[in-house]
């Protein structure tokens, strides 16, 4: 990811988050390219890297958004860049981030699956705070099933049959909960679902990164 503000927008929904965790005495961490590094240098956030796909490999993808609708680049971005290029990309940086870190919730923006396939494989609860507005949000959930699986098998993981996967690329949440007086939040409007490979829907707030809490 260069250095301009594309990512920021998947970034800025999850700060809210991340804020109110800090102030409940949970240590924070927020896992996200380096382009929005400045951003949450500002909000004065912990900023744990991982990589992004580039330009180059971006762009043959961009290209064939030509021509088509709204919802066609909608589903294309999911399989080809989300659950694709950007997903596998993150996805050791992620690894390294919960490895080290230990958090103890995963907090993701709905299209960073990099974070579901990372938090999956360590055991770690997460929830997703959807980034798009509702329809875009509803497509991803409808197409997301696919390509997902794809990217569990080149994680090296089996498809679990008959499961369904919440949607998430951009920015993670990484929390670890305080060791004394820590408090989860009460999040307003919660909207709690089951059977989407452990997430819970925290609806949309206000953009991509993951935040870790502990």
């Amino acid at each position: 990811m260069g250095q301009n503000t594309r990512g920021v927008g998947h970034v800025q929904p999850l700060l809210p988050y991340a804020h109110a965790m800090l102030r409940r005495g949970h240590d924070v961490r927020v896992a996200a390219p380096q382009s929005v590094g400045s951003v949450l240098q500002k909000e004065r956030l912990e900023h744990a890297q991982f990589d992004h796909p580039g330009d180059d490999l971006l762009g043959k993808v961009w290209v064939r958004f030509r021509g088509l609708t709204s919802d066609e680049i909608n589903v294309l971005a999911l399989e080809e860049i989300f659950a694709g290029l950007n997903a596998r990309a993150a996805l050791p940086g992620l690894r390294e981030t919960i490895h080290d870190w230990r958090p103890n919730l995963i907090v993701r923006e709905s299209v960073e699956y990099g974070a579901l396939i990372a938090a999956d494989e360590a055991g770690l609860p997460h929830a997703r705070v959807a980034v798009h507005n509702g329809r875009a949000e509803e497509l991803l959930l409808r197409y997301a099933p696919e390509p997902v699986d794809v990217l569990r098998i080149w994680a090296g993981h089996s498809v679990r049959a008959g499961e369904k996967v919440g949607h998430g690329s951009g920015g993670v949440v990484l929390l670890r909960a305080a060791a004394k007086g820590g408090q989860w939040l009460a999040f307003p409007r919660v909207i709690r679902t089951r059977g989407m490979a452990g997430d819970v829907w925290l609806g949309q707030l206000c953009g991509g990164a993951a935040v870790c809490f502990r």
